[in-house]
């Protein structure tokens, strides 16, 4: 039984890490874009992202519910910033809309790409 000290300790993390100083969660986060964008949704389990991430399978269930809350929370954080970004340079009528149209992809790949 993990106790140090007469303390109770939690789980060890499946792999010992580097402290990276993101939050549990957002560690899932990372884990997930990265394996979604090389190995495709499909393909990857809830097991490698926790795996990518540094813990076991059934503690990423206390930070998030699977697989799909991952893929939405990150779709959400890739198209929130771009659809503000579009309604700004709608706005910029004295810009030319093919300045204003390669701003937003430009920008739309920076995020990617991050």
């Amino acid at each position: 039984m993990g106790t140090d000290g007469g303390r109770r300790v939690g789980r060890p993390r499946a792999a010992q890490r580097p402290d990276s100083g993101l939050t549990p969660r957002a560690e899932l986060l990372d884990a997930a874009a990265e394996l979604f964008t090389t190995r495709g949704y499909a393909a990857t389990t809830t097991r490698a992202v926790a795996e990518r991430a540094g813990m076991r399978q059934a503690s990423m269930y206390h930070y998030v519910s699977g697989k799909e809350e991952l893929l939405a929370e990150l779709l959400e954080s890739t198209v929130t910033p771009s659809l503000a970004l579009a309604r700004r340079l709608l706005a910029e009528d004295t810009v030319p809309a093919v300045s204003r149209l390669r701003q937003l992809c430009r920008t739309d790949v920076e995020l990617l790409c991050g």
